[in-house]
């Protein structure tokens, strides 16, 4: 078991967005589970599941290559823990 300390703080080390893909990879705890949410607004948001991703290492990567949210604008997502 992992002892999570209550100090650390979540971290992004990159984003990034290319014509057909948005990439996201942030610092992770190994065998935490994380769940990437996607929305188009802010206001009254409406957070859909784009990814659950399981962590490797100390820095997990997600690529969302879904057309429609890729190339949304605005187009905004969180990362947290948990199924």
């Amino acid at each position: 078991m992992v002892e999570l300390d209550p100090a650390a703080v979540f971290e992004f080390r990159q984003a990034g967005r290319t014509q057909s893909e948005v990439t996201l990879t942030w610092a992770s705890l190994p065998d935490e589970t994380y769940r990437v949410r996607h929305t188009a607004f802010l206001e009254n948001p409406t957070w859909t599941t784009a990814s659950t991703q399981q962590a490797i290492g100390t820095l997990t990567h997600f690529a969302d290559t879904d057309p429609v949210r890729a190339n949304q604008s605005p187009s905004f997502y969180q990362v947290g823990g948990g199924p």
